[in-house]
């Protein structure tokens, strides 16, 4: 498996919760936001470093997700982390969630999860 193949499988995992409306595979601009149609989801940045093991044959990654909601609040934005957690849980692949953050900004009315997925690849 790839480092895209990981990307991939988060993607799918995104678009199969309930309630995301569309998934981009970067960050979406403030003009492109107020054109998307809400909640929606944003993949992040990849990381990859050394394992676990000496010999350098695994790497650890880490893939950041975002995911927006507008007018039902952080309630809906915890519920949707909650869900896309739970599909991840049941692919073949471990996922780990390493971080989790959750914000509401009161000025512009989006609430924020932002999650940090970690991952092994051999």
């Amino acid at each position: 498996m790839s480092s895209f193949d990981i990307v991939v499988e988060v993607k799918n995992a995104l678009e199969n919760v309930s309630g995301i409306t569309a998934v981009f595979d970067s960050l979406v601009t403030p003009d492109k936001a107020a054109k998307t149609a809400n909640p929606y989801a944003c993949i992040g940045e990849f990381r990859k470093m050394a394992g676990r093991v000496m010999n350098e044959s695994e790497q650890k990654c880490f893939v950041d997700v975002f995911i927006w909601t507008k007018y039902k609040g952080k309630k809906q934005c915890m519920e949707l982390a909650d869900a896309f957690e739970k599909f991840m849980s049941k692919l073949d692949r471990d996922y780990f969630l390493e971080t989790a953050f959750y914000d509401y900004d009161e000025e512009s009315g989006w609430s924020l999860a932002q999650i940090v997925l970690r991952t092994y690849l051999e």
